[in-house]
């Protein structure tokens, strides 16, 4: 599909104010489901293992908070440079 002169600029200035805060929300939900799981899964809910290891389902959903936030950045830089070399190959025809 080829975009307008117009849409490409849109979609530039969408990836170029990209902050990753989206993809980290849903990274750092899903891993916070996934480790609570884990964890009550081997654990149980009330239980001192449960507890033990609550610093550390806090400190992996930070992680993959971080790790959200970093594959949107480098996504939304990846396309910005794509859609940049199609907006100059689309003026110079």
């Amino acid at each position: 599909m080829k975009l307008t002169s117009d849409e490409l600029n849109n979609q530039l200035a969408h990836y170029k104010d990209e902050c990753g805060c989206a993809a980290g929300a849903k990274f750092m939900l899903i891993t916070s489901v996934a480790s609570l799981i884990v964890t009550i899964h081997q654990y149980g809910i009330i239980s001192i293992g449960f507890l033990i290891h609550l610093p550390l389902i806090i400190f992996i959903s930070i992680l993959g908070a971080g790790l959200g936030k970093g594959i949107a950045i480098l996504y939304a830089r990846y396309k910005y440079k794509q859609l940049s070399k199609q907006l100059i190959s689309s003026q110079s025809i």
